[in-house]
C-alpha cells in the first residue's frame, strides 16, 4: 500500500508539474504574440468566421443540388399535363421538414408554375419585378446560384436562396429548385462572432454590394468600396483568389486590419475588420479561460490517475492471491483471510478444515494432467455450490483444499459430510475414484494461523492413515 501511494504521486506530481509548464512556456510565448504577431491572431480569428461561414451556407447548397439531380423530380417535371401538384408539394414539404430550411421551392419551366412548400404560389411572369432573378439566373451558366431576396411566399422576410438549375439527361432544362435561409440565421452567426472577438464582419459580392450583415439596411444597399477605409482594397480583394488578404489601416492613431477571404462555393467574399486593441483585451481574457480550463484538465487527470492505478494495483493483487485454474483463492490468500480472522475474531464460531484428494496422483499417471485438472475444478465447483455464502474456500495447493466455515464443531462436521457423500457419488468424480480425507480444527480463542493449520492438516493425515475417504476432527 505504501509503494501504491510513492507510485500515484510520483506520477501526479510528474503530470502537473508538466502541465504547469506548458501553461507557463504558451503564456509566455502568446504574450510575445500579442506584442509582436497580433497580425496572425487576427488571421485565426478570421479563419474561424470563414470555416463556419462557409459550412453553414454549403450545406443547404448540397441539399438544392440533390433535389435538382433527383429523379422523382425530373419525372415528374417530364410528366407534363400528367403532373399531380400534390406530390411536388408533398416532396417540398418532405425536404423541408427533413433538413429543416426556411423554404423549399420548385419552377416548372415549360409552364413558369412557381411552387412553395405551402402549394402554387405564383405564375413567374417576365413582366413582373421581383421575378428578375428567375430570368436573370437562367441567362447565367452556372448551375447553382445564390440570390438574397424578400421571399414573397413568406411575408417578405430577407431570405438567402440557393438557387439550382435542374437538367436532363440531353442537358434541356426542365426547371429551377432550391431552398432558402432566413438571413437572420446568418447574421446571428455574425453577430456572436462580433460579440465575442469585438469585429466587424460581413459577406459581399465581387462588386462589393454587401449580402450579409448584422445590421439589416446594409444589405443589398451598401456598396463597401463607396467608404474611404475600403477604397484601398477595390480591385485587390477580387485579385487575391482563395486566399486570405490583409490590409492594413490608420485612423486616429490606431491600426485596423481588414482581412478579405472569397468563399468559392457562395461566390461571396468574408470581409472582417478588427482594431488590434480589443484584440489585446480579448486575447488577455481568453488566457485566463485557458488557465482555468487547465487548471480543471489538471485535477481531472491526477483523479483518472490515481483512479488508474489503484485499479491496476487492485487487479495485480487479486491476481496474486487467485489460483488461476479454479478461480479459487490461493495458499497466499487464503493466509491473508485466516491472518486478518484470528487478529479480528467474530463472535460466531468457525472452524479451519483442509482436504486431500484420495488417488488423485492416479488420475495424473493414467489420464494426464489435463483430466486432472478438470476433476480439481468439478471438485471446486461442488464445494463453492454446498458451502454458505460467507465461508472461505481455497485451492491449498496441488490437490489440497482449505476452507473456513463460520459454524461450531458439530454443524461444520455434518455439512462437511455432506459434501463428502455428495463427492463420492459425483459421477465425474466417482469415474476416477476419488474420494476426500478432511480434518477439521474449530477456533479456540487462543490459536494462531500456524497452530491452526497445522492441526488442520495434522486431522486430515490422521484421516489418510485411517482408510482415507473420512473426516477427522483435531
Amino acid at each position: 500500500m505504501k509503494h501504491k501511494s510513492q507510485i500515484s504521486i510520483l506520477i501526479s506530481l510528474v503530470i502537473l508539474m508538466g502541465i504547469i509548464s506548458i501553461v507557463m512556456i504558451n503564456f509566455i510565448s502568446y504574450r510575445e504574440i500579442i506584442k509582436d504577431d497580433i497580425l496572425n491572431i487576427s488571421k485565426l480569428t478570421s479563419a474561424n468566421i470563414y470555416s463556419q461561414i462557409s459550412n453553414e451556407l454549403t450545406k443547404p447548397i448540397f441539399v438544392s443540388l440533390t433535389m435538382a439531380n433527383d429523379s422523382f423530380v425530373k419525372d415528374w417535371l417530364k410528366s407534363g399535363e400528367n403532373r399531380q401538384q400534390e406530390d411536388i408539394i408533398k416532396y417540398l414539404q418532405g425536404m423541408r421538414s427533413k433538413y429543416r430550411y426556411d423554404s423549399t421551392f420548385l419552377i416548372t419551366y415549360d409552364t413558369n408554375e412557381y411552387f412553395h412548400y405551402n402549394g402554387l404560389h405564383k405564375i413567374i411572369s417576365a413582366s413582373d419585378e421581383h421575378d428578375g432573378w428567375y430570368y436573370d439566373f437562367l441567362k447565367k451558366n452556372v448551375v447553382y446560384d445564390l440570390d438574397v431576396d424578400q421571399d414573397e411566399a413568406d411575408q417578405n422576410i430577407l431570405t438567402v436562396f440557393i438557387n439550382c438549375r435542374i437538367m436532363d439527361e440531353n442537358d434541356v432544362i426542365l426547371g429551377v429548385t432550391g431552398v432558402g435561409i432566413k438571413s437572420y440565421h446568418v447574421q446571428q452567426m455574425l453577430e456572436s462572432f462580433e460579440d465575442d472577438y469585438d469585429l466587424e464582419a460581413f459577406l459581399v459580392d465581387g462588386e462589393g454590394l454587401v449580402q450579409v450583415h448584422t445590421n439589416y439596411k446594409n444589405i443589398l444597399k451598401k456598396n463597401i468600396f463607396s467608404q474611404p477605409v475600403y477604397e484601398k482594397i477595390d480591385g485587390k480583394m477580387q485579385d487575391s483568389g482563395e486566399n486570405m488578404r490583409v490590409f492594413t489601416y490608420n485612423e486616429n492613431g490606431g491600426d485596423e486590419f481588414i482581412i478579405t477571404q472569397y468563399i468559392k462555393d457562395l461566390n461571396w467574399y468574408l470581409i472582417v475588420r478588427k482594431d488590434t486593441s480589443v484584440l489585446k483585451n480579448s486575447f488577455m481574457n481568453q488566457m485566463v479561460y485557458d488557465l482555468i480550463i487547465f487548471a480543471a484538465v489538471t485535477f481531472t487527470v491526477l483523479l483518472i490517475v490515481v483512479g488508474v492505478i489503484g485499479k491496476y494495483q487492485r487487479s495485480l493483487e487479486e491476481q496474486a492471491h487467485t489460483d488461476s485454474l479454479t478461480s479459487l483463492l490461493n495458499r497466499r490468500g487464503f493466509d491473508k483471510k485466516l491472518k486478518h480472522l484470528i487478529n479480528n475474531p467474530p463472535e460466531s464460531e468457525f472452524s479451519v478444515f483442509i482436504l486431500d484428494l484420495d488417488g488423485f496422483k492416479d488420475i495424473n499417471d493414467k489420464y494426464g494432467h489435463l483430466q486432472g485438472d478438470k476433476v480439481l475444478v468439478r471438485v471446486s465447483s461442488i464445494f463453492r455450490d454446498k458451502l454458505p455464502e460467507n465461508s472461505i474456500f481455497a485451492r491449498w495447493g496441488g490437490d489440497e483444499f482449505a476452507g473456513i466455515v463460520f459454524m461450531n464443531r458439530e454443524k461444520s462436521l455434518h455439512m462437511l459430510e455432506e459434501i463428502r457423500k455428495i463427492l463420492e457419488s459425483d459421477d465425474q468424480v466417482r469415474e476416477f475414484n476419488v474420494t476426500i480425507s478432511v480434518g477439521i480444527v474449530v477456533y479456540s480463542g487462543i490459536e494462531t494461523e500456524e497452530s491452526m493449520i497445522r492441526k488442520a492438516d495434522k486431522a486430515m493425515y490422521f484421516s489418510k492413515s485411517n482408510g482415507k475417504n473420512q473426516i477427522n476432527v483435531f
